[in-house]
């Protein structure tokens, strides 16, 4: 081995990370999508002229995409903080989905709450997606090396 090949940066860098990583981190980056894509829509139905997302779901976005980033570089970190944020988000996104269904049931013609439950079950269930994908043995080990 000569001294180009010893100072490449693919020879010492980590193996690949399993395709259970980075799907749990593309359903991670889907999830800040959406989280902006409703924001988007909600301003677009309540009849806002600039309908633009707000600073706090773009920052959202932006942490979610280093997240995932992370998650494809096999960080142990953003493995921890993945599960952590996927597993908490889940369980508020569960007490969500009861309270929107109870209210849907009560007002039946209230567009935007059926929505808001839509929203709420998928990204529920993305988020779920992705802890059991990160919770699988090829992911741990490639995280905790």
């Amino acid at each position: 081995m000569n001294d180009l090949e010893r100072n490449h940066p693919r020879t010492n860098s980590r193996p690949p990370a399993p395709t259970t990583l980075i799907a749990a981190a593309l359903l991670i980056v889907a999830y800040g999508l959406g989280v902006l894509a409703f924001e988007l829509l909600a301003q677009f139905l309540s009849r806002n002229e600039f309908a633009f997302p707000s600073f706090r779901s773009i920052v959202r976005f932006l942490g979610l995409a280093f997240l995932g980033w992370g998650l494809t570089q096999c960080s142990a970190v953003a493995w921890w903080v993945a599960l952590i944020l996927a597993a908490v988000w889940c369980v508020l996104g569960a007490f969500g989905l009861s309270t929107l269904l109870f209210l849907v049931i009560q007002n039946s013609e209230a567009l935007f709450q059926r929505l808001n439950l839509f929203f709420v079950a998928m990204n529920t269930l993305l988020l779920f997606a992705a802890a059991l994908l990160l919770l699988t043995p090829s992911a741990r080990r490639a995280c905790h090396r």
